[in-house]
């Protein structure tokens, strides 16, 4: 587990995005389909992916989350 928040949700936001794009790969040829994510798309992902870490943050250790500088 990545102790600082924000570095914790931006990889967490990165291997969502990158699952997305895998699987999309996996299912679609890239030279004759479209397998980019549009603006709205990578907003969604991305905060789906914030908030669920964040969430389980919350869940697995209450009083645990550190910042930057904190400690």
């Amino acid at each position: 587990m990545v102790k600082d928040l924000r570095l914790a949700i931006e990889t967490a936001v990165i291997v969502a995005v990158a699952g997305k794009l895998t699987g999309w790969l996996l299912k679609r040829d890239p030279l004759g389909e479209r397998v980019h994510l549009s603006r709205a798309e990578a907003v969604r992902l991305a905060a789906g992916a914030a908030i669920a870490e964040l969430l389980r943050r919350l869940r697995s250790a209450p009083g645990q989350i550190t910042h930057r500088g904190d400690a």
